[in-house]
């Protein structure tokens, strides 16, 4: 889009292994009118680009799903890019835009102050941390990611060390430890995928991002 070579393709990297999930989650201040994502989308349709929304930054974690979600939802949103997402959430707290897109750990202060609430998780599926959040796909629309890769100019060998450590830690955890109840606290809990697993699940995930990019096409 930009006439320049990219600094690196979908190929140049590896999967290795993924092991939380971070879904994204869509916050409103409770002073907001939104009760559920129904409200926002009914009143986005009505004001159509005057609803304004925060990311850490265009292409972004945060800006590709809410592009997606307009696409689905046949809206029309402000999207107001900062320098990352404490910037943007930031934004938030203060009322200087109306909603963002966060991964839960940060936003939770802020929901269990009763200051937030959330409208819509982009996980695959509810979690117990998130259990009284509806999920994007529940109510029909995408979701969006954040992954973990390693490069694939790495050796096989330390590749496959990162791999069978990361398995092996998975495996010694349970949903009493110490460690796991810390992460899980956190708002991203544990999701284990070995590496077969998570390269399908990655190419999935293009198969339906890449499109959406180029629908948002150039931004000047």
């Amino acid at each position: 889009m930009f006439d320049r070579r990219p600094s690196y393709e979908l190929d140049q990297l590896v999967p290795i292994v993924r092991v939380l999930a971070d879904p994204g989650v869509l916050p409103v201040l409770t002073t907001s009118p939104y009760k559920m994502l129904q409200d926002l989308i009914a009143d986005a349709k009505k004001r159509p680009g005057q609803i304004t929304f925060s990311s850490s930054g265009n292409y972004g974690a945060a800006h590709v799903p809410f592009e997606m979600f307009q696409q689905s939802a046949g809206i029309k949103l402000q999207h107001v890019p900062y320098r990352g997402g404490g910037p943007a959430l930031a934004a938030f707290i203060g009322g200087q835009v109306d909603i963002t897109a966060q991964a839960p750990g940060p936003v939770k202060p802020y929901v269990d102050e009763g200051r937030v609430r959330l409208l819509a998780s982009w996980g695959g599926k509810r979690t117990a941390e998130l259990a009284d959040v509806p999920t994007f796909i529940e109510l029909g629309f995408p979701r969006g990611r954040i992954l973990h890769l390693g490069r694939p100019v790495r050796p096989q060998g330390h590749i496959s060390a990162d791999h069978c450590a990361a398995a092996r830690c998975h495996a010694g955890r349970h949903a009493k430890s110490a460690g796991d109840i810390g992460v899980r606290e956190a708002g991203s809990p544990p999701a284990y995928l070995d590496q077969p697993d998570f390269v399908r699940f990655i190419e999935a995930d293009a198969a339906r991002l890449i499109p959406a990019v180029k629908k948002i096409g150039r931004l000047e």
